[in-house]
């Protein structure tokens, strides 16, 4: 979607971003952003936001990639095959991208994500409860996922939200005009109700979320 010169900022905003998590500087703002969504929004809301959660899981958004690279590679006319396949290479090359971006910070930055349990900032206590279903809902399937083999102790960034991100990009720039500007309202509001339920399940602290969309972002 971007040209080279266009992923220097997003590139660069993302390695600030992750100089700061790195830095502990967050995580006050973090646990108390966490605590006001997950009183903002009720636990019955909980289930809902588990299944629209796992949409973000590897396996589902790399089904969806696979699916728009084979569409983008079709799309081309005779004349312009070789320009397709070139576009789909290049797009299935930044969606892996985000993946071994996201395993190398999750090796080597320092960043537990959310844990149930209360905590202390600034002299005020906070409660973060575990809402996410997704782990005892992924334990009952009878079938393995490759994603289970990616169990880091790290948190930072959100893949969920770098891969949705990355997604989102790229369909945010198709067409032009009115359905350019419809696709991009759609993305955006997609972009965030993925990030809100990361946070109100204590998935990812709020931190992280941000990473993994400046990661997506990047990619794209």
């Amino acid at each position: 979607m971007a040209r080279h010169g266009e992923r220097v900022a997003p590139a660069i905003a993302f390695l600030a971003w992750s100089l700061t998590v790195a830095s502990g500087v967050w995580h006050g703002l973090d646990v108390r952003v966490t605590a006001a969504l997950q009183a903002a929004v009720p636990s019955w809301w909980d289930p809902w936001l588990t299944v629209f959660s796992v949409l973000g899981l590897a396996e589902v958004t790399g089904l969806v990639a696979l699916a728009l690279a084979l569409a983008m590679r079709a799309s081309g006319r005779p004349h312009s095959r070789s320009a397709a396949t070139r576009r789909a290479a290049a797009f299935v090359a930044g969606f892996a991208a985000t993946f071994v971006v996201e395993a190398a910070f999750k090796m080597w930055l320092f960043h537990p994500g959310p844990e149930a349990g209360v905590y202390t900032v600034s002299g005020h206590t906070y409660e973060i409860a575990a809402r996410s279903r997704i782990g005892a809902w992924l334990a009952a399937l009878p079938v393995f996922l490759p994603s289970d083999l990616a169990a880091f102790a790290n948190a930072y960034p959100s893949g969920h939200m770098a891969r949705t991100t990355y997604l989102l990009a790229w369909l945010a720039s198709d067409g032009a005009g009115r359905r350019r500007r419809l696709w991009s309202a759609v993305a955006l509001a997609f972009g965030l109700a993925m990030a809100v339920s990361r946070v109100v399940l204590a998935e990812h602290w709020p931190s992280e979320v941000i990473g993994g969309a400046l990661l997506g972002w990047a990619a794209a």
